[in-house]
């Protein structure tokens, strides 16, 4: 498979590298190289999920300013946690980080402070629960690592940033 790139400059998180992890018959093995611009002053982590980002769960989403509070029942979420939200416009589509959980049925993510104060019925959302990879986290150079056990999806955060972006080039091993 050709290699993936998704790049980060700003304190935040690259869209979701989806990997097809059904389809090994050999054995699983991505790679993951991550390259900063010279100068770059910054720290990223990659992330992964083993949950499946076409799963899609039906909620309600509202918002009051820019926090946007989800029903969303027995979501299994905690902060820091991964939703992408198929609402039917804006504020409330997007890739968005879990700000706060406030009880199972309950989490809440930042939107822009502006558009519909309800989000569509037809709202769906993929939900996942986001972990660390065991070594590329709190990273400020040049690095690599690889995955050897199935994971659904990569992603790269940067998590401080005076100057430059970092780039993740995710190479998924042949079928």
């Amino acid at each position: 498979m050709r290699p993936i790139y998704t790049s980060v400059g700003l304190v935040g998180t690259s869209p979701w590298v989806p990997i097809n992890y059904q389809e090994y018959r050999a054995g699983f093995n991505t790679s993951l190289g991550a390259v900063l611009t010279t100068g770059a002053s910054l720290t990223y982590t990659v992330q992964h999920t083993y949950d499946d980002p076409n799963r899609h769960y039906h909620v309600l989403v509202s918002r009051s300013g820019t926090t946007a509070t989800m029903i969303a029942t027995d979501h299994g979420l905690v902060a820091g946690d991964s939703i992408i939200v198929g609402a039917g416009g804006a504020p409330f589509d997007g890739t968005f980080t879990v700000a706060s959980v406030i009880d199972a049925n309950t989490l809440t993510y930042t939107v822009s402070n502006s558009g519909p104060l309800t989000a569509s019925p037809e709202v769906f959302t993929a939900l996942l629960r986001v972990y660390p990879h065991s070594t590329l986290v709190n990273k400020t150079t040049r690095s690599e690592g690889v995955y050897t056990s199935p994971v659904t999806g990569v992603r790269l955060i940067c998590t401080s940033h005076t100057t430059g972006y970092v780039t993740l080039i995710v190479v998924q091993a042949g079928i």
